[in-house]
Parts: C-alpha cells; sequence; structure tokens
C-alpha cells in the first residue's frame, strides 16, 4: 500500500475493507473500492472508475466491449431462446454477470435461488437482482422446482448437483471482463446439447 498512485480493493468483503479502513486510519489514503470486475457491466463501471481516477479516456473501450458482448449473445441466442433455467447460488457468489447474460439471450429464469453456505455463515455480496431472488433456497426447494418447473437446465456452485433431474451446469469463479463470461455460456451451450436424462 502507498506506493503508487492509488490503493485499491479488488475484492469487497468484510475483511478487505476492515484492512482498508485501518490503512485510512493510519495513512490518510482511501482505498477506491473498485473489485476486479466480471461481465460487462462491472466491467464497463470499473473502467469509467479508474478512467476518472487516471484521466484518461476509456468510451472507446467501453464501447467495444458493449459492441463485442451484443455481437456474441446475437450468434448464440438462438440456442437458449426460451430454455428454461434455476439458478441456485451460495450467497457470497455474485452471479449478476451470468443473469445479464442469460437476459441477453432470451432465457426463461424460472428460479434464482439464494442459499447460506455453512461454512461462510450469513454472509452475503450485494446484487442488483436481489429483487427476483429467492433467500435461503434451499434443497428441498430446489426439489420441488425441478418437479414443478421442468427446468432445461439447473446452475449451481453446489457442490453435490440433483443428477438425473435436468442438465446440470457448475459454476464458481471466473475470470476478468467479458471474454470468460462467452466463454462460460459457450460452456453452457454444450452442457444443453446434452441428454436431459
Amino acid at each position: 500500500f502507498c506506493r503508487g498512485h492509488m490503493d485499491m480493493m479488488i475484492n469487497d468483503t468484510a475483511s478487505t475493507r476492515e484492512v482498508a479502513s485501518i490503512i485510512e486510519k493510519n495513512t490518510g489514503r482511501k482505498a477506491l473500492s473498485a473489485p476486479l470486475p466480471i461481465g460487462l457491466y462491472d466491467y464497463q463501471r470499473w473502467l469509467r472508475q479508474i478512467g476518472e481516477i487516471m484521466g484518461t479516456e476509456v468510451e472507446s473501450e467501453i464501447e467495444r466491449a458493449g459492441l463485442e458482448q451484443t455481437e456474441f449473445l446475437e450468434a448464440h441466442r438462438h440456442h437458449f431462446s426460451g430454455k428454461k433455467m434455476i439458478l441456485m447460488n451460495r450467497s457470497f457468489h455474485n452471479i449478476d454477470w451470468l443473469i445479464d447474460m442469460l437476459i441477453g439471450l432470451e432465457v426463461n429464469i424460472v428460479r434464482i435461488g439464494r442459499t447460506s453456505s455453512p461454512r461462510k455463515g450469513a454472509s452475503m455480496n450485494i446484487s442488483r437482482y436481489s429483487n427476483i431472488t429467492t433467500s435461503d433456497y434451499d434443497t428441498d426447494g430446489l426439489k420441488r422446482d425441478l418437479e414443478h418447473l421442468d427446468p432445461d437446465v439447473l446452475i449451481s456452485d453446489l457442490a453435490a448437483l440433483m443428477e438425473g433431474r435436468c442438465r446440470s451446469a457448475r459454476v464458481g469463479k471466473i475470470g476478468l471482463g467479458i471474454r470468460s463470461t462467452m466463454e462460460y455460456i459457450e460452456y453452457l451451450e454444450n452442457i444443453m446439447r446434452l441428454p436431459k436424462e
């Protein structure tokens, strides 16, 4: 810390906020809370923050990234449009990037469920989609939804997926920017090619 033009928190968690608070108290330097971006929305927001601090023009890169994602979604939409999917996520993983991509692909997201990890306790992230997320969504609720909603794919970060009920795709940590999100969509497209049972 305190060696460059700015200090940046790359993870916005309770522990990094605590460390940043200590550094600010002892040095007077406020750490920029700019978690490393995943997906287009976060990437564009991150570029604007960094561009403002550094006095650099970033709009051409923001426009280029938006166009790249739009072209990708248009090329892959026919594989996804109208497909029903359930997303089940532990509350400390932010999957807004995935929800953004699925909406752009015209997927019918029939449930977004969030469950707490026993190891992480009640830790939470802040999602732009909290208003359409079912909190405390457990495996019993998932089993009922699999039976009644009959999704094409279950996307989850759980260690044990509900095998045999529908296609399952794992989601977890993902790379920075937009290209890694596109690679995930290509992985999901391959999962959808598998037999349902």
